[in-house]
């Protein structure tokens, strides 16, 4: 499993995906809602939701991918899906504090150029 919010599909989520997905048979990918990145970043991303998903899909049509929880911290993801892990990008220390609380196992992956392909670098998240 991964989280986030993907606004903007770039090189940099390309790789942390891909990466991720060759560690599993199956990748569920958790996309943060409308209304959650507008309480969680101040603004509403770029793209909606639907468009968000949809390059997703483009990018891998196997990738399972569903909604992220509507209230933050709630964590009813796992409910859902009862993952084996989550990999989490190099920016993700706050989820990973949460996956350490909640015994979850995690796996943190390399950055591919955070340096060009990070998304607050880019305006866009």
């Amino acid at each position: 499993m991964v989280f986030g919010v993907f606004d903007c599909l770039h090189e940099g989520h390309k790789y942390f995906l891909a990466e991720a997905a060759k560690q599993c048979d199956e990748l569920f990918v958790v996309v943060a809602t409308d209304e959650v990145v507008e309480e969680l970043k101040g603004h509403y991303p770029e793209r909606t939701y639907e468009n968000r998903v949809g390059a997703l899909k483009v990018f891998n049509a196997r990738f399972q991918v569903l909604p992220g929880d509507e209230i933050v911290g709630s964590w009813e993801v796992f409910e859902k899906v009862r993952p084996d892990i989550v990999f989490l990008g190099y920016d993700q220390e706050a989820i990973a504090e949460e996956l350490r609380q909640r015994k979850m196992p995690f796996l943190f992956l390399d950055a591919h150029h955070p340096e060009r392909y990070k998304s607050s670098l880019m305006h866009l998240e």
